[in-house]
């Protein structure tokens, strides 16, 4: 959400797309929904695919499972 506040803040700071007012900031905003959504859509897709994919491989592997353990153990 960051990336989003702060990338079409600058947009609307540096380029004459939209008006220096706060209607135009807020236009701003609103022009990036359909984009914001999309990049939502895929951060939430990789964290599944990256996370869901270690759990995976960690119940699937008794390495990575013991590796892990030990590391959580050690003081």
């Amino acid at each position: 959400m960051l990336f989003y506040v702060v990338t079409n803040f600058a947009v609307w700071a540096s380029t004459t797309l939209y008006p220096l007012t706060w209607a135009g900031l807020v236009t701003c905003y609103i022009a990036a929904l359909p984009f914001f959504r999309n990049s939502l859509l895929g951060d939430m897709g990789f964290a599944v695919l990256l996370f869901g994919g270690f759990a995976v491989l960690e119940r699937s592997f008794a390495s990575i499972r013991e590796r892990r353990e030990l590391a959580v153990a050690a003081p």
